[in-house]
């Protein structure tokens, strides 16, 4: 670049106005040019005054080192006018002696920024819910804001609010409780939610939709409370949600299970080409009013019997708009129920890899695998193999990345497990003596395969009272308790809780005694972080609820050093930010929003309850937790829509 290092001078003129001038050195043989005059009036008004312009631009051989009158001095480095990339801890000498107004002043952090540059000692000022300015810390360094609030960050990790790119929480925001039962997320440092996942989300319901009924029943058992809308848009949703306030920030996706349900119900035919052009028509209003993409649930119903056309109708109508596709894939285990079985066969979890990255492929859709699982023992060997296979599609020039969960369990509803041929018609089936052995053997099949054992699946969430007694127990010892075989004890869990029963799996991507599966989808350059649970107001939770983040930190960071703090921090900050399509989250930067975490980097774990070094969180610049705890009752969360 042509500028060596600029100094810009604030100071009164003779009529008592302030006015702002740049000295530029610049590079032997360099001009000036019209590119640098334009970098610093961005920073100036980014950084020092918004309201009062950048009236001058003078070359010189040698900067001044004094002015007459001075209110502000500050030398800046070419890249800090985006210029060049240097090392932040070097960009500046800060001299400054004037007072400027702020909200809230972070000092002395370890800042780490989100965008995997290294981390250096500074401050952060915020106004009005938004980074107005981050300065590393050097000798020549002066208090020179006026601010409400100083938080003193020394020994602190300062990063970007954690993203938690793969929740079902979104179905507890409309609730007047989701601020305390979504205080597990926020006390582990996540300020921003990426919801409607796996095919589910709350809305868009179409103005048409003919099976309201089962709709709202299957939403009050997914929120584990009353439904308050029957029936809405996604605008209006989102309406209704900033009237009632959100404890975190919304980013909503939506699922393609809600919408052919609330348009089809039970119906799994191919819809035909008018029905198709319903669902592209909803997902196109649905992104152009802020929805950020559309999700695929294709192991779970309905998403399951959906066709290679109607897959690719809606990829290609979420590229037209520039969105997210997120998908679930058909099988996340070696053996399981979306194929047939035979014993020479491909690892199913693998067809349905391929299946994924051929339609990223075909359509050029910017794809999410959502998650990227490898469920039971016999599933695990496969993980280089898909790793591969992403890695192909990617030369190809596909856009793909995937969720990683850093817990070696998972979040699943009980239906999960039942294969098409008894989910397509479970009234007849259910009653079917001949169906029902077929489907124990089948189970029987799959478990084996894919190498679970019945105690590596529990009940997390009955869904009904009378099954509140088993929750948290193994099916090993549900069947003892129920005096039957696990097979047995599974089917009795499901006809019961009608379905909306929820397990936590466990020996997925590895296990106490086995972790490379695990490490090897947390640490891929192209994984995010998320949690995957089901928020429970009661029963057995995933541990992930409690403690996602600070567990990836403690494991991956400080006691494997299998990533850099900063690379770890971008992967649960500005890399997702960047994946979903938010511009102005997942870094420290001026003009981002103040969604913060405080945290120390040698005390962040997570533990069987609240996790420890967390210290403090804010969201739009409120502080949302204090000392570890979240402040009861906060509402500092936003709906964030996409930009059009």
């Amino acid at each position: 670049p042509a500028v060596d290092e600029a100094a810009v001078i604030s100071k009164k003129n003779r009529s008592d106005r302030p006015v702002i001038k740049a000295f530029v050195k610049l590079n032997p043989g360099s001009e000036p040019s019209a590119r640098t005059t334009r970098a610093l009036q961005d920073f100036v008004r980014a950084n020092l005054s918004p309201d009062t312009p950048l009236e001058e631009v003078e070359y010189l051989d040698e900067l001044p080192k004094t002015r007459t009158g001075r209110i502000l001095r500050r030398v800046l480095r070419a890249s800090e006018l985006g210029l060049a990339t240097r090392d932040p801890s070097r960009l500046m000498d800060v001299s400054e002696v004037s007072q400027r107004e702020c909200d809230l002043l972070v000092k002395y952090g370890t800042i780490v920024d989100g965008t995997g540059k290294p981390g250096f000692t500074g401050h952060l000022a915020v106004r009005d819910g938004r980074i107005l300015s981050v300065q590393p810390a050097g000798p020549d360094h002066r208090d020179n804001w006026k601010a409400r609030e100083v938080v003193d960050a020394i020994g602190l990790v300062v990063a970007p609010g954690f993203i938690d790119g793969h929740s079902y929480a979104d179905f507890l925001l409309p609730g007047d409780d989701h601020p305390t039962r979504l205080s597990s997320l926020l006390e582990q440092g996540v300020t921003t939610i990426v919801g409607g996942h796996g095919g589910f989300s709350p809305a868009p319901w179409p103005a048409n939709a003919g099976h309201l009924h089962s709709m709202i029943e299957g939403l009050e058992a997914l929120a584990q409370g009353p439904w308050p809308l029957k029936g809405e848009g996604i605008e209006a949703y989102f309406r209704f949600l900033e009237e009632k306030g959100l404890a975190v920030n919304l980013v909503q996706l939506v699922g393609h299970a809600t919408l052919h349900w609330s348009l089809r119900g039970a119906d799994y035919g191919d819809p035909g080409p008018e029905g198709l052009a319903v669902m592209e028509s909803v997902v196109e209003q649905a992104i152009d009013a802020g929805a950020f993409g559309l999700s695929l649930g294709l192991g779970w119903e309905p998403g399951l019997f959906a066709r290679i056309e109607e897959i690719d109708r809606l990829a290609r109508t979420v590229l037209k708009r520039g969105a997210l596709l997120a998908a679930r894939p058909r099988a996340l285990a070696r053996i399981s129920p979306a194929y047939r079985w035979g014993p020479f066969g491909e690892a199913h979890n693998l067809k349905a890899l391929r299946e994924l990255l051929a339609l990223a492929q075909r359509t050029g859709v910017r794809l999410q695998i959502s998650p990227l699982h490898f469920v039971g023992r016999k599933t695990w060997a496969t993980q280089g193999q898909a790793l591969d296979l992403i890695e192909a599609a990617l030369k190809r020039g596909a856009d793909v990345a995937f969720d990683a969960v850093p817990f070696p369990c998972s979040s699943e509803p009980v239906l999960a497990a039942y294969p098409p041929w008894f989910l397509e018609d479970q009234a007849e089936r259910w009653g079917n003596s001949r169906a029902m052995i077929r489907l124990g053997i089948q189970w029987a099949l799959i478990l084996w395969g894919a190498g679970l054992r019945p105690r590596d699946v529990l009940l997390s969430w009955g869904g009904v009272p009378e099954l509140e007694r088993y929750e948290g127990l193994s099916l090993a010892e549900l069947a003892r308790d129920m005096a039957c075989s696990p097979r047995a004890a599974f089917i009795r869990l499901t006809r019961e809780s009608r379905g909306r029963a929820i397990c936590l799996i466990r020996a997925v991507n590895g296990d106490e005694s086995y972790e490379e599966a695990l490490r090897g989808v947390l640490t891929h350059p192209q994984s995010t972080l998320g949690t995957g649970v089901f928020m429970l107001a009661r029963g057995s939770g995933n541990p992930a609820s409690l403690g996602a983040f600070p567990r990836f930190i403690r494991r991956y960071v400080r006691e494997t050093g299998l990533l850099t703090m900063e690379e770890a921090v971008g992967k649960m900050t500005g890399q997702t930010a960047r994946r979903v399509g938010l511009h102005d989250r997942g870094a420290i930067a001026p003009g981002q929003a103040a969604d913060l975490v405080l945290f120390d980097p040698g005390g962040i774990r997570d533990q069987a309850g609240r996790p420890s070094g967390i210290r403090e969180v804010f969201i739009n610049g409120e502080r949302v937790v204090s000392e570890g705890r979240a402040i009861e009752g906060k509402k500092a969360g936003r709906v964030l829509r996409r930009p059009a």
